[in-house]
């Protein structure tokens, strides 16, 4: 393995890069957008945020007040951006973050695996660009970070069906299937 390969095979190169600068510039884009408009918490906001503090024993309420959500999406994803930035900003910023990281590099590594590098960079530049990727910003991001999970899934095997798997590859299946 040379100096320019990353994890999985993935080459350091102009359009891993452009691959990045995508992810940066929507991330800032979405970060704005969050924070110029005051109490925005999309539609599922006020349930990410109040099934956090439940989890953690912040709040307590009535047992039939209650929506359990899985433990670690969003509750303890969250839980750090709400003790920092506080309930506003903290959402807005884990909704920006989360948005666009894992969605977009889960993607990117999927496409690569299976387009030439210039054609994945227009894949990802697509799905930035996306409404639905969009609506899901408003809706509540945790259907991205699902879908991110089988993208990886997907990217580890694609290399165990033409036997060439590395670690990465399995480690990929395994964590995105558990």
């Amino acid at each position: 393995m040379d100096a320019s390969t990353a994890i999985g095979g993935l080459r350091w190169d102009r359009y891993t890069q452009w691959a990045i600068a995508i992810c940066v510039a929507l991330l800032v884009v979405r970060l704005v957008v969050a924070l110029t408009h005051p109490a925005y918490l999309g539609v599922d906001g006020g349930a990410y945020e109040l099934g956090t503090k439940l989890l953690l024993g912040w709040i307590h309420l009535p047992q039939q007040l209650d929506f359990t959500r899985p433990p670690l999406a969003p509750g303890l994803l969250l839980a750090p951006f709400l003790a920092w930035f506080g309930d506003d900003k903290g959402y807005k910023i884990w909704e920006a973050v989360f948005s666009v990281f894992p969605f977009l590099p889960a993607a990117y590594l999927l496409a690569s695996r299976i387009l030439a590098p210039k054609r994945a960079v227009i894949a990802i530049l697509f799905l930035a660009v996306n409404p639905w990727h969009w609506e899901i910003f408003v809706t509540g991001v945790l259907p991205l970070i699902a879908i991110s999970l089988l993208f990886l899934v997907l990217w580890g095997l694609l290399a165990v069906v033409e036997d060439k798997a590395g670690v990465w590859d399995k480690v990929a299946i395994v964590g995105g299937i558990a």
